[in-house]
């Protein structure tokens, strides 16, 4: 029988490596990819989303749905923990900073 801390120690594990090697793309590029706040929209970063204990990242909007279908892709086998993040991510919204895609708090 596994410990409690053996299981979990696993899962962060398998979220861990997942996510590492997800390939996402245009971050770091010099070309413009947004003009306006609209242009941009969030994304999960790696396989679990901000209610499994995950992530978010700000990206083109134009590209969220290709990128959505191969992380879902990517992350089909992957075993998220049912545990609420507390990453500053999961309360931001995506805008338009000198032409890229990034993420600021709300209400600003």
């Amino acid at each position: 029988m596994l410990r409690r801390s053996s299981v979990a120690a696993l899962v962060l594990g398998l979220v861990a490596g997942v996510g590492a090697s997800l390939a996402l793309g245009d971050e770091g590029s010099s070309a413009a990819v947004c003009r306006q706040d609209g242009d941009c929209a969030l994304l999960t970063d790696g396989c679990c989303s901000c209610n499994e204990g995950g992530k978010q990242i700000a990206v083109p909007a134009k590209k969220k749905a290709a990128r959505e279908r191969q992380r879902k892709k990517d992350c089909q086998h992957t075993a998220c923990p049912f545990v609420m993040s507390t990453d500053p991510s999961c309360s931001a919204k995506a805008v338009c900073r000198a032409g890229q895609c990034t993420l600021a708090p709300v209400g600003s």
